[in-house]
């Protein structure tokens, strides 16, 4: 009887795959806080879709080039050592959010969240990917990735229990600010990566090692997978970014109903992104892909235009499942694509340039909103998942492969 295939992991390992599933999800419970507030934030401050799809631009601004400068840094100094700076300076600055005084304060704090945030998913994933073995790094990339629906659901879940705690149920005259003041306590996590979490051997052998790189090659997987993951950001914040307030705006449902579909959707993510990663080990990188680009392309635009109001609980999951899952291709596939020398600047440009340029997303749906709706906005998302399809196509096929 074969033995099952965690049972060969060491320690190290598991906390190297603990921490960076913690700091994920805590990445994302500080950037969805804002998802889950952008109602009563409009209402107290009488600001429309386009504000906010700029502010939420901004934040995505601030994570590409949180991206290319903390990834840099870890080639420099070291995984671990940029992962506790950067989950400090996230921490940070979205409880300073809190205290925006107006659309000007609240943005340049966003922006200054997203510089971390974008530097934690960089260092993170280069970390999980130069540890764990081959075989099993699309699995592990998915229980990484799943962090961030589940970082999600907790956004939603506070903002449930503030709305009902304090007795303001759609958040509004400053309520939504305590929800941006929970956003300090991932600060704690940097004690448990100082004390368990070791560095990336091949990160410690490179700095012995003098190591030639071909630039050309590198240059060309930079450019193809930054389009990649231009389009990917771009249909998620598209469809999640504005999901709160499509449900709360065009559905009828307020913010404690949000909250709770929110956390159904994200179910469904968590279940996506763990089966992507097996689904990843086993048939490869690029079919993955494309069938949840294919999914998700007919998916999108038949529920935010087309789904009755019976079928929106059930959509919801499958929606999370298909919407987030394929993000989990991206630790395994990216670190698979660059050596080691370059690792952490290449795959933190790449996925997070991808990000400034899916700042349009956001954006673009904030502005079409004001005249087609959002539901209409929102569909644009399948023509971002249909290219993406094309894109990937095109690439390497990476499972199995080894890194130098």
């Amino acid at each position: 009887m074969s033995r099952p295939w965690y049972a060969e992991i060491t320690p190290e390992l598991w906390h190297v795959l603990i921490a960076t599933f913690l700091g994920w999800m805590l990445d994302a419970f500080d950037a969805m806080i804002y998802a889950m507030t952008i109602k009563p934030i409009m209402t107290d401050w009488n600001l429309d879709t386009a504000v906010m799809g700029a502010i939420t631009a901004i934040f995505m601004l601030g994570t590409g080039i949180g991206g290319v400068t903390w990834g840099f840094l870890a080639d420099k100094i070291g995984r671990t050592r940029v992962l506790m700076i950067t989950i400090l300076w996230y921490s940070a600055f979205t409880g300073l959010c809190g205290l925006s005084q107006g659309p000007w304060h609240l943005a340049l704090f966003r922006f200054l969240t997203g510089f971390g945030i974008g530097g934690e998913w960089a260092t993170g994933a280069v970390l999980l990917a130069e540890t764990w073995p081959p075989e099993h790094r699309g699995k592990v990339a998915g229980i990484m990735q799943s962090g961030w629906p589940v970082g999600y659901m907790c956004a939603a879940a506070v903002t449930w229990a503030l709305a009902s705690y304090l007795g303001s149920p759609n958040l509004t005259n400053g309520a939504w600010r305590y929800a941006y003041f929970m956003g300090i306590l991932p600060a704690l996590l940097t004690a448990y990566i100082r004390k368990a979490v070791p560095e990336s051997k091949l990160w410690l052998e490179g700095k012995v090692k003098r190591e030639k790189v071909e630039l050309s090659e590198v240059l060309r997987m930079v450019i193809f997978a930054t389009i990649l993951v231009i389009l990917c950001q771009y249909a998620y914040w598209a469809v999640f970014s504005w999901l709160p307030t499509y449900l709360s705006k065009e559905r009828g449902l307020g913010v404690i109903k949000s909250s709770i579909y929110i956390i159904a959707v994200e179910i469904g993510g968590i279940t996506g992104h763990i089966l992507y990663g097996f689904m990843a080990d086993k048939i490869g990188r690029k079919p993955s892909f494309i069938l949840f680009f294919i999914v998700n392309s007919l998916l999108v635009p038949y529920f935010a235009m087309y789904a009755p109001e019976n079928l929106l609980f059930i959509l919801g999951p499958v929606l999370g499942f298909f919407g987030h899952g394929f993000f989990s291709g991206f630790p395994a596939y990216l670190a698979e694509l660059f050596p080691t020398k370059v690792r952490g600047a290449a795959q933190g440009f790449a996925y997070n340039f991808g990000r400034t340029g899916a700042m349009l997303g956001p954006y673009i749906v904030g502005v079409l909103a004001l005249t087609y709706g959002l539901g209409a906005a929102i569909s644009t998302a399948s023509i971002a998942f249909i290219m993406a399809a094309i894109v990937v196509s095109l690439g390497p096929e990476t499972k199995g492969k080894a890194l130098d």
